[in-house]
Order: C-alpha cells, then structure tokens, then sequence
C-alpha cells in the first residue's frame, strides 16, 4: 500500500469526517473495508465513522477503542458481537494515535486477512486522523 500517499489524502481534509473519508475510498480500492471510525479518547465517542450501514460500534467497543495503547487486531468476535454477526469472520484493527494532547484511535473492519501480519504500518493513518481532529 501507498503509505504515504493514503495519509497525505486524509490530511488534506478539514475534519475528522473528511480524513476518514478519504482514507476508506483509499483502502477500498486496494482492499475491502467494512467501515472505518475516528473514536476520541475523552470522553470515548465516535467522532466520525465511514461504511457500511451494519458498521455501527458499540458504547464498549468506543471505550476499548479509545483506551488502546498500541496498534493492535482482534477477531471482531472478541471486540463485537453485533460486528461479527454483520460481517462473519471479519478482523478489527485499533490504532490508537495522539496528537498535540488530544487523541483517540482509528478503528477499522475489514474480513480476515486484509489488514496484514504486522498492524503497525498502520500508525501513520491513524496519526494522520488524529492530527486533522487536533485541528482548531
């Protein structure tokens, strides 16, 4: 994946809405992505979430989400019940991501497999996120 060049799109964004839309069109065209959302830390709400309509995250999964300290991916089973009965066998990435004192994390479904061995590549797409949140 372009790296680099999925970030820059998402930055150019003037809300966490837009970062986040950009990012999924991104990642679709290189894999399938059930949803993505933007869940701030304090308190743990979603800010701003990008899928499909069965993609919604629970009042528990935005407090995991918002509590993680690395990027990290779970069978959306462990996470979500409602996420696993809407997309059977499907994977959930948190990436948690801080910028200049506020933060949240990055959270992505997508089915098994797509997201890779090595969830911290990742870092710099929620980096990116939580910088457009920081935004005034």
């Amino acid at each position: 994946m372009q790296w680099t060049q999925i970030a820059l799109q998402a930055s150019r964004a003037a809300d966490p809405a837009g970062a986040l839309r950009a990012l999924s069109a991104a990642l679709r065209a290189e894999a399938p992505l059930h949803g993505a959302a933007w869940v701030e830390c304090d308190p743990p709400a979603v800010r701003a979430r990008d899928g499909d309509a069965a993609f919604e995250l629970s009042p528990e999964l935005c407090e995991v989400a918002a509590h993680a300290r690395h990027a990290e991916l779970y069978p959306a089973g462990t996470l979500s019940r409602e996420l696993a009965a809407a997309f059977p066998g499907a994977e959930i990435l948190l990436v948690p991501a801080r910028h200049e004192g506020s933060g949240g994390a990055l959270l992505l479904a997508a089915p098994a497999g797509a997201f890779g061995d090595d969830p911290a590549p990742w870092r710099l797409l929620g980096e990116t996120v939580a910088g457009v949140a920081a935004r005034p």
